[in-house]
């Protein structure tokens, strides 16, 4: 299983029923594009899969079946090794889905441009994104952010003034704005953090900025791990995967 089903299967056990062949529909662009043709193939669809398993770079979803998305509302839509375009992220935006997944799609812009009012749940894992532009700011019902093992160096600011985000999945990314970000706030409470190249000096500050934080991911080393859960025995679940002694 990877970060990115990892990911969905955690946040969907919180936010949806369990799914029924009905509920599902995944598009394979390559070889049966045709399922999207029609507003009526997904009336009743919560969970939709689009993706390309050619050998090619990427294909580009049509207009036509994104406008047909529009007449949907969703529990989940997956994007994965798609070309994906400003067009088609403008349209996104006007789908009613709880999630939008993009897994290791490749941008026409490496800033993410991206704004959905119905959004409660991003992931953006993979691909060639390099930061998330100041417009997410209008997603400030966003509950959960993923950029896990993304190109993404930094993160917006605004983000953190959103006053339901609680989980943010960091894993497999170098961001270099940390502190600005992290600062005073009071509502995450899951921060996921392997595989960052993270020293003890660059943990410890953690806990301070984060005063209702219940559950950290980390892989530093051992004996750092050790003195860090000491130190903050109010964080419910401190994971240490690293195995260095």
């Amino acid at each position: 299983m990877n970060y990115i089903h990892i990911i969905s299967f955690i946040i969907f056990q919180i936010i949806s029923p369990i799914k029924t062949q009905s509920q599902f529909i995944r598009v394979d662009l390559w070889n049966d594009s045709i399922r999207l043709d029609t507003t009526a193939e997904i009336n009743d669809i919560k969970f939709v899969q689009i993706f390309d398993a050619s050998t090619n770079e990427g294909e580009l979803v049509s207009e036509k079946y994104l406008n047909n998305l529009k007449s949907g509302i969703f529990k989940e839509i997956t994007l994965f090794r798609l070309s994906v375009n400003k067009r088609m992220l403008s349209l996104l935006g006007n789908v009613k889905t709880e999630s939008i997944v993009f897994n290791n799609c490749k941008f026409e812009d490496s800033s993410f441009l991206f704004t959905n009012k119905h959004v409660l749940y991003l992931v953006l894992s993979g691909g060639n994104i390099k930061c998330i532009n100041n417009s997410i700011r209008k997603m400030n019902q966003l509950k959960a952010l993923s950029v896990m093992t993304s190109s993404i160096r930094k993160l917006p600011k605004c983000i953190f003034k959103f006053k339901q985000l609680n989980f943010l999945d960091l894993t497999g990314c170098q961001i270099e704005n940390l502190d600005d970000v992290l600062v005073k706030n009071k509502q995450l409470k899951i921060l996921k953090m392997m595989e960052c190249n993270l020293k003890y000096k660059d943990v410890y500050r953690i806990p301070a900025m984060l005063s209702n934080l219940e559950e950290l991911e980390l892989d530093i080393k051992y004996e750092d791990c050790i003195r860090f859960k000491k130190e903050n025995s109010n964080i419910k679940y401190i994971t240490n995967v690293c195995n260095v002694f």
